[in-house]
Formats: structure tokens, sequence, C-alpha cells
């Protein structure tokens, strides 16, 4: 894995416990729908509905999206299991990782 994707969940790891991310596809559409979400990451593999959900919701209100990263790198780093979703809703640590992507 390169340097800055390691960084990148680093970030999302250290924003978790500073509870400044939200997990889970419902509370992520909540966290994008109340303009709290910054970026969005989605598991590379997560099922084709998960992904179009959020998808259709970060264009519409223009939030950024990634899918860098799989399931087990999101449990990994944000400590929890069967995690597809994890968006970050800080603009400091947005504004570090946006850098790094």
């Amino acid at each position: 894995m390169e340097n800055k994707n390691k960084e990148i969940l680093n970030l999302i790891g250290l924003a978790t416990r500073a509870r400044l991310t939200s997990t889970g596809t419902d509370i992520v559409v909540e966290s994008i729908q109340k303009k709290r979400a910054m970026i969005v990451f989605v598991a590379s593999d997560a099922s084709t509905e998960t992904i179009k959900k959020i998808q259709n919701k970060c264009n519409y209100y223009d939030v950024q999206i990634s899918m860098l990263f799989d399931t087990n790198e999101l449990n990994n780093c944000v400590g929890k299991g069967n995690i597809k979703v994890v968006s970050i809703n800080d603009k400091g640590f947005y504004e570090k990782i946006k850098t790094l992507i």
C-alpha cells in the first residue's frame, strides 16, 4: 500500500477517535443531507446498491466521494466491523485528506 493511502487511513482513524466521522450507510446519508459530511469513503467492494445510493446523494449535495479502500481497510481504521461507508465531518481533517488524494 502506498504511503499516502496509509496516511489517509490514519487520518480517518484519528477523526473517528475524535468523533468527527459518521459510519454506516444510513447515518452517512443523514450527514450528507445535513451538510456535515465533507468527504465520503465508500468501500470499493460495497454492493452496487450502496455505491449507487451514496454516489447519488454525494452528487446531489456536492460532496466529494472516494472509493480508494476496501471494507477490510476501512474496518481496520475505524475499529468497527463490516463498515462500508465512512464520512469525514470536519473541515481540518478533510483539507489534510484532500491534499493526499
